[in-house]
């Protein structure tokens, strides 16, 4: 059965999870829905890190080796 990772309002894409499969990065359109930004959250919590705040969209996220 599948399961949310995130029940934020709004428009949550490309999601993908870090090497050590304990956080998920996603593009967000946030609570506004206005504009995507990157976001990061640990798995098993409720609070998100925005890491982007460009007026343009970001959109697909990746993951480096070393888990930045």
């Amino acid at each position: 059965m599948p399961f949310p990772w995130t029940t934020y309002a709004g428009a949550e894409t490309s999601p993908t999870f870090s090497p050590d499969a304990n956080q998920v990065a996603f593009s967000w359109n946030g609570p506004a829905q206005d504009n995507s930004d990157i976001c990061v959250k640990l798995i098993g919590t409720e609070n998100v890190l925005r890491l982007t705040r460009d007026p343009a969209s970001d959109e697909s996220p990746a993951w480096s080796p070393d888990v930045r």
